[in-house]
């Protein structure tokens, strides 16, 4: 299944040989999903949120207004818990989640 085709709802597990074929997978998805309007929360383990963000602008991923907006957000995953709860939003709309995104990599 292509990354970029995934509807919502959708669970993938993907491996990758190196980190430059999964940072292109990642700004494949972020780029569809913030194309489509849909509101993209990562939490990553392997990066900071800043590293990561700036690997997507560099991949061609826009990365300030979706941030600016809060169309994307990015977490360090070890600021989450189990018991963190994703409130669905609007994209763009000015409200965080309720208490963070659901832990994940990716």
């Amino acid at each position: 299944m292509s990354v970029d085709r995934l509807d919502l709802g959708d669970h993938v597990c993907w491996t990758f040989d190196d980190d430059a074929e999964r940072l292109a997978a990642i700004a494949r998805f972020v780029t569809a999903a913030l194309g489509s309007g849909h509101r993209v929360l990562y939490a990553t383990a392997s990066l900071t949120p800043e590293a990561l963000l700036a690997d997507l602008a560099a991949s061609g991923v826009e990365v300030e207004p979706a941030t600016a907006t809060g169309q994307l957000r990015v977490w360090p995953a070890a600021e989450l818990s189990s018991t963190t709860r994703l409130e669905p939003r609007v994209a763009g709309a000015p409200q965080a989640p309720q208490g963070g995104p659901a832990p994940c990599e990716g």
